[in-house]
């Protein structure tokens, strides 16, 4: 199998390609069957020493080595994608040495930004067609992590903020369903009706009483762990399931339920089991969590 360069990479620039390496070594440890370096080895059709190169960032694997241990290992697509990308930077970095590009010793290579004039001349021009065309603007810069909740700066001085619409989109029953409850008002008399927790993670099932929906959502979590919510409707039962991709938190998309009774909400912890919910007392201290989050 043939390869981009051989051990003398090491003298080039190592972000992406030590970046790239950790993450091959951590596919690895991480995986369930074979972790020992030989076996992967021998499985994928890799010298072990080969292999060794590859994860001690000594040597740039081929993207197509990098798709083949993704594959034997068991990656989801985004995982493939985000390691062909720190791949591509990898070759990138050889390529810039093979041109004789200087880098001082033990320096690490930074990603390339764009002008800070060109940004600030795009930002006011944007700004400035804005103004001619509604007489007014204002801006506001944001996030969104995979589970739907956006974390916004405040707008410029002077200007008033416009109400959003994720806060006016409602539905009931079965309209809600596969919708995300951060994008409606469901969210607002949203109460935890059941619980529980397992393997360090909180899973806690969320009911709508004015949606007449569910979801579930998880504390705790990690990237690869899945959480789920079984609805009471349909043979069989309605399920959402989301991935999580980022950060310790996630939150399933809705399912109808005309009341929680019989909904679940569930986490899949890799490598370790499931965590499920279980009802609350119907007392008044049981709604007490009640919440303006939308997970």
């Amino acid at each position: 199998m043939p390869h981009s360069r051989d051990a003398d990479e090491s003298e080039l620039p190592t972000t992406a390609r030590v970046q790239l390496a950790e993450l091959l070594r951590k596919w690895r440890l991480g995986a369930l069957d074979e972790p020992a370096q030989g076996a992967v080895a021998r499985k994928v059709g890799l010298a072990q020493p080969t292999l060794s190169r590859y994860e001690t960032g000594a040597q740039v694997p081929p993207r197509k080595v990098v798709r083949l241990l993704a594959e034997h290992y068991g990656r989801s697509a985004p995982d493939l994608e985000y390691a062909l990308g720190v791949c591509e930077r990898a070759e990138q970095e050889a390529r810039g040495g093979e041109r004789g590009e200087q880098v001082e010793p033990g320096a690490r290579a930074e990603a390339p930004r764009p002008p800070a004039r060109r940004q600030r001349l795009l930002w006011l021009g944007g700004v400035l067609a804005l103004v001619a065309a509604g007489g007014g603007a204002y801006a506001v810069w944001g996030t969104s992590d995979p589970a739907g909740h956006t974390n916004q700066a405040a707008p410029p001085a002077g200007a008033s903020a416009a109400p959003s619409p994720r806060a006016t989109a409602s539905c009931s029953g079965l309209a809600c369903l596969h919708k995300d409850p951060s994008n409606t008002i469901c969210q607002y008399d949203a109460v935890t009706t059941a619980d529980g927790r397992d393997f360090g993670v909180y899973v806690e099932l969320r009911y709508s009483p004015s949606c007449r929906a569910g979801w579930a959502r998880m504390d705790g979590g990690s990237p690869g762990d899945r959480i789920q919510v079984f609805g009471t409707e349909g043979s069989p039962p309605e399920l959402e399931e989301y991935g999580q991709q980022s950060g310790h938190t996630a939150h399933t998309k809705m399912v109808q339920a005309p009341a929680p009774a019989g909904a679940r909400a569930c986490a899949v912890i890799q490598s370790r089991g499931t965590a499920c919910s279980t009802p609350l007392p119907a007392t008044p201290g049981a709604q007490s969590k009640a919440t303006t989050q939308s997970g």
